[in-house]
């Protein structure tokens, strides 16, 4: 089983909208096999659930229920666990770097993985909805999927080469 972490600040947000919209296509699509998600926060409050805007925002746009999912603080067993690390800044990635310098070969910005250097003016940051409106979570759930969708396709063309 390979296993990819989603990281965010909370855990509330960002992270556990990639987490759903990624197992929920990999395990609906079999588009991957032996491949889970799993989130976790670089300041979460452990045991919160989803924001309800993101619950809102993944049920309505890809009848994704995240409701079951409860927050938890990065620790250095998942970094050590995790076949790869995607952040939603680059301030986490760093966060990461600075406590476990030796995941660094596995570690990425979302948006730095899926796109490369294709604009190297556009920000690899996803930006953080929390506190904003419903519309604003929606715009980030859509933009995480559209990065997932192509994160998929990614890993997808890349199991394919080893095989």
């Amino acid at each position: 089983m390979k296993n990819i972490l989603f990281v965010c600040t909370g855990n509330t947000c960002r992270s556990p909208m990639a987490e759903g919209i990624f197992n929920h296509s990999v395990l609906n699509e079999e588009k991957l096999e032996g491949v889970k998600a799993s989130s976790a926060g670089i300041s979460a409050f452990s045991g919160d659930g989803a924001n309800p805007k993101a619950q809102k925002a993944v049920k309505d746009l890809f009848g994704i229920d995240i409701s079951s999912h409860r927050a938890r603080t990065i620790n250095k067993k998942d970094l050590e666990k995790a076949d790869i690390i995607f952040t939603m800044t680059r301030g986490h990635k760093e966060i990461i770097l600075s406590i476990m310098p030796k995941v660094k070969s596995k570690t990425w910005t979302l948006k730095e993985y899926v796109l490369g250097d294709k604009n190297p003016n556009e920000s690899m940051d996803v930006q953080d909805p929390y506190g904003m409106s419903e519309k604003e979570y929606k715009n980030c759930a859509q933009e995480l999927k559209e990065l997932i969708d192509g994160l998929v396709a990614k890993l997808n063309s890349k199991s394919k080469e080893i095989s």
